[in-house]
């Protein structure tokens, strides 16, 4: 206690921020930081690219391109000397079923980014609110309610159930 009655904590260090003597803070002796409440943590998958087993934290579509370049860049499509793609190659994503690979080609690291978070970890996943069937990607959902949703082509008695 100081001679006002007041507390004395060494510089930065206040109670209840589990560090030594206190807070922590950034030295300043006014310097307090409140508890700020922990923000939910972000979903996360275990990479099944060749069963790698590496904690994805990123799972958009250019987090997973990311992660394919820095540790399966020998899967990717190979690129020509103008940084062009030659071809494409195939998706080594394993869900586990026994299926084996999932085999789909893509032409680029970032279409492999794009199918890995969509399809295989379900990132952006919609509903057509007509027939309740489940698209991985918006542009998908879209043509399907332009081309193909039977009840938007026959009408409702078509239904959820393709009846």
């Amino acid at each position: 206690m100081s001679s006002y009655g007041f507390p004395h904590f060494a510089y930065g260090a206040y109670p209840g921020d589990g560090s030594p003597g206190g807070s922590g803070g950034n030295g300043h002796p006014y310097h307090y930081h409140q508890s700020q409440p922990v923000p939910s943590s972000p979903p996360y998958a275990i990479c099944r690219w060749r069963n790698c087993g590496i904690v994805l934290d990123d799972l958009s579509g250019p987090g997973i391109k990311r992660h394919l370049l820095q540790f399966h860049a020998a899967d990717m499509p190979p690129k020509g000397s103008a940084g062009q793609s030659h071809g494409g190659s195939p998706c080594m994503w394993d869900d586990g079923s026994g299926a084996g690979c999932c085999q789909v080609e893509c032409r680029s690291a970032v279409a492999h980014g794009r199918h890995v978070s969509t399809v295989h970890l379900g990132q952006g996943r919609m509903v057509c609110q007509y027939c309740t069937k489940h698209f991985s990607r918006k542009d998908a959902l879209k043509r399907h309610q332009e081309q193909y949703c039977p009840v938007l082509l026959h009408g409702p008695a078509y239904g959820a159930y393709g009846v």
